[in-house]
């Protein structure tokens, strides 16, 4: 046992788990909340109404594609997963977490935020897969081998979206991809009508007659009063219109005019100097002078706004169907519930309202209702495709768009 311990130690040291920039940053308490005015992560008062898409999956998968110098430390940072989770995969098989740029990093959480499985995608044919279970990881590389076929499903729409879909066969999670992609198009909880056609591209995996995975969504076309939207996978797994443009809006990492000093830092595992108590930050706080001009980060729908004991007032927007962010202890609010917003719009004015120690703005960013780091995760941008990609896009998909384009 005490072997196993050391080299777990060795192991995390190795992977970087608790890096010493990182809890000296966030030790500061000026301009900032003191270590006993932890919100919590699940907080009912920041949840707006209708802020998820019904019914959801009990899972929620995410993807990343590796850069230069990240590992699997890296991630757990960004998307704020869980110190425990990780430790799990060390002394499940420490060597196969190692990563590569441009590797794909695959992983589900479940609505807890408790990762159900991992996987690595190594090369076309090989998979480092961990999935939980029995209290702990299963690890066992996967190898693929096969061929892929690509089968369009033709559907109507004859009571609601969701309702038609899974006659057709097609899984919860293939249903939210479908409604995440065509969002800012058409949102398919409430603007769908009675006959709207669509077709889907699923690529599905075989070897010999046996499919192998549950399918992804390659493609969607979808009719609605006489309009109609396309949208194709590129190889980034992003969708976008036939023409190269995205289907997404873009997000703004700082919510103000101009940038400020960071007072402290995101941080999950931030620990209490006195206490030793973990208290965690989910958000970045920037000591700004009260009265600063607070801006949305992105396009999207106010949610709910109001006064909490230690955030103090306070505003939450939902940016579309994946992320939400929140601005607390504002000294004023610019903006209603339910009023619609444009990303760079003054919603609020910075304030010291709440518990905190000095005037500060605490900005968090969630996806899929989890808490990330806004200085550093990926964000979309809505860019379109550049001329090389946009040339690329369509050698690989103009077979897949002209299937798309027959008569639904």
């Amino acid at each position: 046992m005490s072997g196993l311990a050391v080299i777990v130690f060795i192991t995390v040291f190795w992977l970087g788990l608790f890096p010493a920039s990182d809890q000296s940053r966030n030790n500061k308490q000026d301009q900032s909340e003191p270590y006993d005015a932890v919100i919590a992560r699940d907080d009912p008062a920041f949840l707006g109404e209708d802020s998820k898409f019904q019914p959801q999956d009990k899972t929620v998968t995410y993807t990343h594609v590796v850069t230069y110098g990240e590992s699997l430390k890296t991630l757990f940072d960004l998307y704020g997963l869980a110190a425990n989770d990780l430790l799990d995969l060390i002394k499940t098989n420490a060597t196969a977490l190692q990563l590569k740029n441009g590797q794909v990093v695959e992983w589900q959480l479940n609505t807890s935020g408790k990762m159900e499985s991992l996987s690595i995608y190594r090369t076309s044919n090989l998979v480092s897969q961990y999935t939980w279970h029995d209290a702990q990881f299963i690890y066992r590389p996967v190898r693929i081998k096969g061929e892929s076929k690509t089968h369009i499903i033709r559907g109507r729409v004859t009571g609601n979206f969701y309702h038609s879909a899974s006659l057709l066969g097609l899984t919860q999670s293939q249903i939210q991809t479908i409604y995440q992609a065509l969002f800012w198009d058409i949102d398919i909880t409430h603007q769908v009508r009675l006959g709207d056609k669509y077709k889907v591209a699923i690529s599905q995996h075989y070897v010999g007659s046996q499919v192998i995975g549950k399918g992804q969504v390659e493609a969607i076309r979808y009719g609605n009063n006489k309009q109609e939207w396309m949208l194709i996978r590129n190889i980034d797994g992003h969708f976008y219109h036939p023409n190269g443009t995205s289907n997404q809006k873009s997000l703004s990492r700082l919510p103000l005019e101009h940038s400020y000093r960071v007072s402290s830092a995101f941080n999950l595992y931030r620990i209490n100097p006195v206490t030793h108590i973990e208290a965690p930050h989910y958000g970045t706080d920037f000591a700004v002078p009260t009265g600063s001009p607070v801006l949305s980060t992105g396009d999207g729908k106010v949610v709910r706004v109001g006064k909490h004991p230690l955030a103090g007032l306070y505003i939450v927007i939902q940016n579309g169907p994946i992320y939400s962010s929140r601005f607390l202890h504002l000294s004023e609010i610019l903006v209603k519930e339910g009023q619609h917003i444009s990303k760079g719009d003054i919603i609020a004015l910075s304030g010291n309202s709440g518990r905190t120690t000095g005037p500060h703005l605490h900005y968090e960013l969630r996806q899929n209702n989890l808490p990330v780091n806004p200085m550093l995760v990926p964000l979309p941008d809505g860019m379109a495709l550049s001329t090389l990609d946009l040339s690329q896009f369509r050698l690989k998909s103009q077979a897949l768009i002209d299937r798309m384009r027959d008569p639904i």
